[in-house]
This record gives structure tokens, C-alpha cells and sequence, in this order.
């Protein structure tokens, strides 16, 4: 007589390692192909496949909350995300002079009016690509594409009341911003004001135009 199969769901040790189907000890499939598999091994098995369905989206939750909180944990020194095997890190951005020396040509050329960037800036601003961060600590705003556009962003932007008070020296702003996938986290309690965001390397008066 034959004896009946046993069908188990297992979570591994590793950091990295997905729950898997297991039946008579032979892994069968993992989290990321385990519905279908667990359904076909339920019936081989002769356990009730809804019975199965219940268990593992049990284990697929259990498993995605413990992931999630892993990767928070780990995301400042940089770790492989187990569900979905990409690489994820939580990065710690200054507000460097390159993009303080791109704010103060918005405020001189523009003040708070729409810029269409790509066109009227300078090839300094534009060769350094960084001018777009400045929307992190609130200080440009980007215009919304027009409707039907398939251009990945509208390359219109203006000063908000925020960047016009940073740039006349009038606020501080955190120095540094902690970004994760495209999206700001945090802020250092640092601050920093324009004249030490632009360091030596610029002119102040001159990108204001104080000196014309």
C-alpha cells in the first residue's frame, strides 16, 4: 500500500532564501512560483488544495513582513532585497554646491516664474545634472507634463518660497538628505545656509548678480 504524501510549506534560514512547497522532501517550487506548484502537489498529495492556498499566503505574508523590515534595517549599508533579488540602499545626499550654484541662477534669471530648464540654463547647470535634486529639501517645484506628453518629465521648473528664502540667505535647510529609491527618508538635523552650500567654488554676488 502506498503511503500518502506529505506536503509541507518551509521557510529557510538564509537571509536571501524564499519560503518553498516541499513534498516527500523534494523542494518543489519557491515563493515566487509556489501558487501553481502548491495547487498541482496539494492534489498529488490528496490534501485539500484551499487548505494550501490559506497556508501559504499565510507564509507569503509572514515572509514579506520579515523582508520588509530586513531591508529597512540593512538599507544604509546596502542590501539585496529577497523578494525580488534587486538591490536596495538608502543613500545620504548633501546639498552640494553645484546644485546651490544652480538655485541662485534660477532666482537670478527667473525668480519664482516657470524656467523651461533644458532650453534657457546655462551648460555648467546642465552638464552637472543636478539641479532636479533640489526638489528633496523642497526648494524648486516641477511643472506637471501636459496631458498626452510621453516625455518622461515636463523640464519646466520654478523656485518655491522655501528655495527664495534659502538662496537670499533668509532660511537654513538640512545639509544632508537620506534618499531611498528616488524618495527622500530623512534629513540630517545639520543644517547648512547658501553661501556654505556653494563653498569656494562659486561666486555668490556673481550668480546673483550683484556685481552687474
Amino acid at each position: 500500500m502506498r503511503s500518502p504524501s506529505k506536503l509541507v510549506v518551509r521557510v529557510g534560514d538564509g537571509p536571501n532564501d524564499l519560503p518553498w512547497i516541499e513534498m516527500n522532501g523534494q523542494r518543489l517550487a519557491t515563493l515566487d512560483h509556489i501558487d501553481d506548484a502548491g495547487r498541482v502537489a496539494a492534489i498529488i498529495a490528496g490534501v485539500d488544495p484551499d487548505e494550501v492556498d490559506r497556508v501559504v499566503q499565510e507564509v507569503r505574508l509572514d515572509f514579506i513582513r520579515e523582508a520588509r523590515q530586513k531591508l529597512q534595517a540593512r538599507l544604509d549599508e546596502g542590501v539585496t532585497c529577497p523578494c525580488c533579488k534587486q538591490y536596495a540602499k538608502r543613500y545620504k545626499r548633501k546639498l552640494n554646491s553645484s546644485m546651490a550654484a544652480a538655485l541662485c541662477w534660477m532666482w537670478a534669471h527667473a525668480r519664482d516664474a516657470w524656467i523651461e530648464v533644458p532650453l534657457a540654463a546655462p551648460s555648467w547647470v546642465l552638464k552637472a545634472r543636478e539641479y532636479p535634486k533640489l526638489a528633496w529639501w523642497g526648494l524648486i517645484e516641477e511643472k506637471p507634463r501636459q496631458q498626452g506628453s510621453k516625455a518622461r518629465t515636463s523640464g519646466v521648473w520654478r523656485v518655491t518660497p522655501l528655495g527664495a528664502d534659502f538662496v537670499r540667505g533668509c532660511s537654513d535647510v538640512p545639509r544632508y538628505a537620506f534618499v531611498y529609491n528616488g524618495e527622500v527618508q530623512d534629513f540630517t538635523e545639520t543644517t547648512t545656509d547658501i553661501r556654505h552650500a556653494l563653498g569656494d567654488r562659486f561666486d555668490y554676488a556673481e550668480l546673483m548678480g550683484f556685481d552687474r
